[in-house]
C-alpha cells in the first residue's frame, strides 16, 4: 500500500467508527478509486450499503469484492443475501458457490433452503436443508424445511416418503405438536394399515389445530385433515358420546362400541376371536393419559385401534392409577 492508499483507509474507518454511514461511505468509495483492487474497502462499502435502506446498492458493491476474491465465502453469502428479492435464481448460485468455498454456516444453509423452496427447486433446497440439520439437530427450521421439501420432490410420484417421516419425527422430537409433521405420519400410518397409529397421530393433530398451532399448513389441507380424522373415527365406531364412570363401567361401554366393528370384521375374516390385553394409565381428573394394547390374541387392525380410540376419549372416575384389563371378543 502507499502512503495515500494506507490514509484513505484509516479516514474510511474513522468515519465508520463515529458511525456517520454516509461519511464513511464516501470515505471506502474513495479508497476504492484511490486503491481499485482493494477488496477490504468493496466489502466494507458493502456493508454498509447492506445496512441502509437502499439494500440493491449494496449488489455492484458485492459483485466489486468478488471481481478481487471470486471464491470468499463471505462476499458471496453476503451478495446472495442481497440478490434473493431481485434475482432469486442468481442468488440461488451465489449460495451454492458460497457453500463450495467453505461458507458452512448455520444461516447461509438455511438461507439457500429458503430461497431453493420459494424458486421451485427441490433438490438444491433439500440439499441446503439437510446440511443445516446435520449441523444443527435441534434446529427445528432445517428438519421443517427438509419435511415441506421431501414431500414436493418432483423425481417421485409421492415425494419421498422415507425422508419426509424421518423428517418428521425429528420435527416431533423438538416439539409435541406440530400439525404438519403429525398429519404426514398420521396419513403414511394410516395408508400402511397401522391404524393405532393413525388414531394416536391424527388425535395429535387434531388438538393442534384447535389450539390454533398451525402456521405453515394450508386451510385446505387443514379441512382435509378434519374430514380424514372424522372418517376414520367413524369406520372405527369411535362413540360421539364418550365413556365415562368407574373403570368396570367404562370397559363395558367401550367393549361394546368395538363389539359391534367386531362382528362386522368377523363378516370379512372368518373365524376372527380372541382377547386384548389393555393398560390405561389415568390422571387425577380422570382423562385417560396413555392406552397400550399389551398384547393382541385378536389380530386385526381396526378392532385395536377402536379400542385405542375410544379408551382415549374416556374419562375413568377413581383417581390417578394405571387400570390393566382384559377384552374378550368373539
Amino acid at each position: 500500500q502507499t502512503l495515500d492508499e494506507q490514509a484513505r483507509l484509516c479516514a474510511a474507518r474513522i468515519q465508520a467508527a463515529r458511525g456517520d454511514a454516509d461519511k464513511a461511505m464516501a470515505a471506502w468509495q474513495r479508497a476504492r478509486t484511490t486503491w481499485p483492487g482493494c477488496y477490504l474497502c468493496a466489502v466494507e462499502a458493502a456493508r454498509l450499503a447492506d445496512a441502509s435502506s437502499d439494500r440493491a446498492s449494496a449488489i455492484p458493491l458485492w459483485e466489486a469484492a468478488l471481481a478481487i476474491a471470486p471464491v470468499s465465502p463471505v462476499a458471496l453469502k453476503q451478495y446472495a443475501a442481497a440478490l434473493a428479492t431481485s434475482d432469486p435464481h442468481k442468488a440461488l448460485a451465489a449460495y451454492q458457490r458460497a457453500v463450495e468455498a467453505g461458507a458452512g454456516d448455520l444461516p447461509t444453509l438455511l438461507g439457500g433452503a429458503q430461497l431453493a423452496a420459494s424458486t421451485g427447486d427441490v433438490a438444491a433446497g433439500l440439499a441446503f436443508a439437510e446440511k443445516a440439520a446435520a449441523l444443527q439437530k435441534n434446529e427445528i427450521d432445517a428438519w421443517r424445511l427438509v419435511l415441506a421439501l421431501a414431500q414436493r420432490r418432483n423425481d417421485a410420484a409421492q415425494g419421498d416418503p422415507a425422508r419426509a417421516a424421518g423428517a418428521a419425527r425429528e420435527v416431533l422430537r423438538l416439539v409435541d405438536e406440530d400439525v404438519a409433521a403429525l398429519l404426514l405420519l398420521a396419513r403414511q400410518a394410516r395408508a400402511a394399515g397401522d391404524l393405532v397409529e393413525a388414531v394416536v397421530r391424527y388425535d395429535a393433530a387434531s388438538r393442534a389445530i384447535a389450539a390454533g398451532r398451525v402456521a405453515g399448513v394450508a386451510p385446505a389441507d387443514l379441512e382435509a385433515a378434519k374430514k380424514e380424522h372424522a372418517a376414520l373415527l367413524d369406520e372405527l365406531h369411535v362413540s360421539p358420546s364418550a365413556a365415562k364412570g368407574k373403570p368396570e363401567s367404562v370397559v363395558r361401554q367401550v367393549q361394546g362400541a368395538v363389539q359391534t366393528l367386531f362382528l362386522e370384521r368377523l363378516k370379512k375374516r372368518k373365524g376372527l376371536a380372541g382377547a386384548l390385553d389393555v393398560a390405561v394409565v389415568v390422571n387425577a381428573a380422570g382423562t385417560v393419559d396413555t392406552v397400550q394394547i399389551v398384547s393382541d390374541s385378536v389380530g386385526d387392525a381396526a378392532v385395536a385401534a377402536s379400542v385405542v380410540a375410544n379408551l382415549r376419549r374416556a374419562t375413568i372416575l377413581g383417581g390417578a392409577k394405571r387400570y390393566s384389563f382384559t377384552m374378550e371378543l368373539k
